[in-house]
């Protein structure tokens, strides 16, 4: 009898702290105290992981390669193999020899314990065993024991003597040695047995009449076998678990469903608590199964993949003929799988192949083409819709990457989008110098356009004028046409008599540009002009009309009182070089209390209305929002000033002091195409005691569109920032 003992503890105590507060000192509430448990160890049982017998018969199997490996990763305390090592059945003893060879290669990689059981492939002739015991006998007898933390182990041979394999049994001097080493070590905590046939499952042999009795009698805890290419879990007997583990490498015969699949066990001694995981191999992985290397290979693969991108080169004027797939592999193992063209119905598009399939060895490339409809034409893009979807099913070494991943066509425009990016600031009307605003203007807009395009082109300039305009602009409309890189200059006559009041709304100019006949631009701009000095000389006038009883606040704007007033609009951008695209309209009226305003601000999007601001005083003007200041004083520098976004909610300050708060009243509401707001300012927060009929103070509206295009207008234009009380208008008590 041999006996290992294995000096090798594994400290399992792991006390776990969790810092709840980031980098302070933890107090006592911050550690959590997890439970001791019992001292515990674990080992692996696999079996019959020998080659198989066409071909190869030496070198391990590539599975079993596998399974050392991710045992390793488990860092069990020991493995017990359970026999059929090698292929065996020969006596040429040179073949032995290297097929031994074949296994100690393999088992080299263990970096753990391990400890053999023999099964008939590895001892069937007088050859075999003495190449076996030459080599192992000092080490791994054909029955032996060792003991480990307290528990005891038993290896027997279930083809012991080989002469007399057929009998199935465990007899004579091996039945014997059993039974001494059972009375020997029946003070183990638990005692396991190992042998490579499952001989309790063979009516033949003595198994169940002389040895499980003996077994049962002593306490033993579990008895592993091997020999059946799978895994299952016999009846437990008497207290004495079997299970057969036989799924190391060897060829599997039967269904996976019934326990054909390569694995081994993992077995957790905790003191009285046996715990058996049947692992199956090939799913323990090294903690480098996925880092950035990997996943910078992955994205260098993929990214050409999703989407499918058709792109044009610098200076193309036409459409590529094909769309070009590139399938690189980084990796070192085969990418396989398969591209599915999916073709909307109406498309144009056509392929060779509804299926191409993918296979590409370490470091080569693939190449994939899909045509272009014939006749594509960068100026007709939207004939090329609906576009193709292409799915892909990909994997890397039989591992899936991509599986039923759409993959739609898209035009990379971005070239052709750069042109007309150019083409559209070369042709802008911001080139042209701005007409002075005065009483009479009599003058010359002349506008410099370039065709930086590699086509020629078209472009048509027309002229709208809102109602009521004193602006002329003649001819109203022009054609224009340009060569590639031609410059010209497109001349009309402008005209304006009237009052700085009437220089607004100003007339817009159309600009439509051709290509190919077709339309790939337009866009609208207003007449530019210089206002400033014309309109500097006007102060606006805006009056409020005293009422009896004030209106009630409810966003409505339906009360009686409001049709007292007349309505101020017209709001500018600040620098008076155009009117707003989102007009708003006010009212004014007052009684002895209060001043009350209303406004109407008109909205085609409503629902995009922007209002994040929801406490007092916060920057209401980020909002859509108006804005009402008071120069009380008319000194046009000192002023109230007031912001309320769309929802009511308020900021206020004197000038640009955000501390001072007054009190008042507003009520939000909407309308068919409009949001609207009524406020009541209490004359005394504004420092009036008694408002009289008469009465001056300075007066600025502005109304900010928060969603794009985000639009800043006023009543009064300021040439500058809002807080300027210089250009405040003028509010009259009526």
């Amino acid at each position: 009898m041999q006996k290992f003992r294995i000096a090798r503890e594994i400290v399992l105590g792991i006390a776990f702290i969790f810092l709840l507060s980031g980098f302070s000192p933890p107090s006592p509430a911050n550690i959590i105290n997890v439970p001791a448990r019992d001292e515990a160890f674990t080992f692996v049982v696999i079996g019959d992981n020998r080659p198989g017998g066409r071909g190869d018969k030496v070198t391990q199997p590539p599975i079993f390669y596998r399974a050392i490996n991710e045992i390793n990763l488990l860092d069990p305390d020991f493995v017990v193999i359970l026999g059929d090592l090698v292929w065996g059945y020969t006596a040429d003893k040179n073949l032995i020899s290297r097929m031994w060879d074949g296994f100690d290669a393999a088992v080299a990689k263990f970096k753990v314990p391990y400890f053999l059981v023999l099964g008939n492939h590895d001892v069937s002739n007088a050859t075999m065993q003495q190449v076996y015991l030459e080599r192992y006998g000092d080490r791994f007898p054909q029955f032996y024991s060792f003991d480990y933390k307290g528990y005891h182990f038993i290896i027997l041979d279930s083809d012991y003597p080989w002469e007399q394999r057929n009998n199935k049994s465990i007899t004579g001097k091996q039945l014997a040695w059993l039974k001494k080493d059972l009375v020997r070590h029946q003070g183990a905590k638990k005692t396991f047995v190992f042998l490579h046939k499952p001989l309790w499952s063979n009516s033949r042999s003595n198994w169940l009449k002389e040895v499980h009795p003996l077994l049962a009698k002593y306490g033993v805890d579990t008895v592993f076998a091997g020999h059946a290419h799978l895994y299952t879990k016999d009846p437990t007997r008497d207290g004495v678990r079997y299970l057969v583990s036989g799924g190391g490498g060897a060829g599997m015969s039967e269904s996976e469903f019934t326990g054909s699949f390569f694995h081994y066990l993992m077995i957790t001694v905790r003191g009285d608590k046996i715990s058996t995981a049947v692992v199956r191999t090939g799913y323990i992985e090294n903690e480098e199964i996925v880092n950035e290397a990997l996943l910078k290979k992955v994205r260098a693969l993929l990214s050409p993949l999703q989407p499918l991108r058709l792109r044009l080169e610098k200076g193309a004027t036409r459409l590529p003929q094909q769309l070009e797939i590139v399938i690189a592999n980084p990796f070192q193992e085969k990418i396989s799988g398969s591209l599915v063209w999916e073709i909307p119905p109406g498309s144009p598009w056509q392929v060779p192949e509804t299926r191409v399939e993918i296979s590409v060895e370490p470091g080569q490339k693939q190449r994939l083409v899909l045509p272009t409809p014939p006749g594509s034409s960068l100026t007709n893009i939207e004939a090329l819709n609906p576009l193709p979807v292409g799915i892909w099913n990909l994997s890397v070494g039989g591992r899936t990457l991509w599986k039923e991943r759409r993959a739609a066509v898209i035009i990379d425009q971005w070239p052709y989008t750069k042109v007309k990016t150019a083409l559209k600031q070369a042709l802008s009307i911001n080139g042209a110098k701005k007409i002075v605003a005065g009483p009479k203007v009599s003058a010359l807009l002349q506008i410099p356009q370039k065709n930086t395009s590699a086509w020629p082109i078209a472009e048509v300039l027309s002229w709208r004028f809102p109602r009521g305009s004193r602006w002329a602009i003649s001819p109203a409309s022009q054609t224009v046409t340009l060569a590639p890189g031609e410059k010209k200059k497109v001349t009309f006559k402008v005209s304006f008599t009237g009052t700085p009041e009437e220089i607004f709304p100003l007339p817009k100019m159309d600009s439509v540009v051709l290509m190919e006949g077709k339309k790939i631009l337009q866009s609208s701009a207003r007449l530019p002009i210089e206002a400033k000095k014309y309109f500097s000389q006007v102060t606006r006038v805006a009056e409020a009309i005293r009422v009896q009883a004030g209106p009630k606040l409810d966003g409505k704007l339906n009360d009686p009182a409001w049709k007292k007033s007349s309505v101020v609009a017209n709001f500018l951008l600040p620098n008076a070089n155009g009117s707003t695209n989102y007009p708003t309209e006010v009212r004014l009226v007052y009684d002895n209390k209060n001043l009350y305003l209303s406004f109407r601000c008109l909205e085609p999007n409503l629902p995009g209305l922007v209002t994040e601001v929801k406490e007092r005083d916060g920057p209401i003007w980020r909002d859509d929002s108006i804005e009402i200041f008071l120069d009380t004083n008319l000194d046009k520098k000192t002023y109230y000033h007031l912001a309320i976004n769309a929802d009511a909610v308020i900021y206020d300050g004197w000038g640009q002091d955000r501390s001072w708060n007054g009190t008042y009243l507003a009520q939000a509401g909407r309308e068919a195409g409009a949001w609207t707001l009524e406020v009541a300012i209490p004359w005394k927060t504004i420092g009036i005691t008694s408002p009289k009929t008469g009465m001056k103070m300075g007066l600025e509206l502005a109304r900010t569109r928060a969603q794009n295009p985000r639009e800043k207008t006023l009543w009064s234009p300021t040439f500058g920032g809002f807080h300027t009380p210089s250009r405040f208008g003028v509010l009259i008590l009526k």
